[in-house]
């Protein structure tokens, strides 16, 4: 019998994929994700950011990104070791994350700046106006946002058959996510 026939309408509703790779980086990702949280949090909490200078501030976003690259890279899972690097989903996804980081950094930020009035007065090292801590901690951020994302997506997809309610579905989800993310 061919596939078509007798494959399901709907698969079995899912979180995580079934590819090894990406599987284990999106949850690789979450993992960590309290990590950096609880790195940025400490310093709120702390008040650290009040004696902060370009050093400082460089360090915590370096903190907070490294793992995200290095990690996966140094120890990479079971699923990835016989993998070429570019074939790796965690390179795929770092690679994206940076490119789309940085040119909302570099590009988009002085859009931000001009319509809101809003600056960032921190002491910091910077590229284009923008502190290089911003770019290194969005890394960190959108490794988690993205697979979580993707995740979420990823359930709905395989909750519902191909069709209209999938689609409406689809673009609820969208839309609560970008809502979310936005406050």
């Amino acid at each position: 019998a061919d596939e078509m026939t007798t494959k399901p309408a709907v698969s079995s509703p899912r979180w995580l994929a079934l590819n090894p790779s990406k599987r284990w980086a999106e949850i690789f990702f979450l993992v960590y994700a309290p990590v950096w949280i609880a790195v940025i949090g400490g310093v709120v909490a702390t008040k650290a950011y009040e004696w902060f200078a370009e050093w400082e501030y460089l360090a915590v976003g370096i903190i907070t990104a490294a793992p995200c690259i290095l990690y996966p890279l140094l120890l990479p899972c079971a699923a990835d070791r016989a993998l070429p690097l570019a074939q790796r989903y965690v390179v795929k996804a770092n690679v994206w994350v940076f490119i789309f980081g940085f040119v909302g950094h570099y590009f988009w930020t002085h859009y931000f700046y001009h319509l809101l009035g809003a600056s960032y007065t921190m002491t910091a090292h910077r590229l284009n106006d923008v502190p290089i801590f911003c770019y290194l901690v969005t890394h960190a951020y959108f490794t988690m946002y993205f697979s979580a994302t993707n995740m979420a997506l990823r359930r709905v997809h395989t909750s519902m058959a191909p069709g209209v309610a999938r689609i409406a579905a689809m673009t609820v989800t969208v839309l609560v996510l970008s809502y979310i993310t936005a406050i």
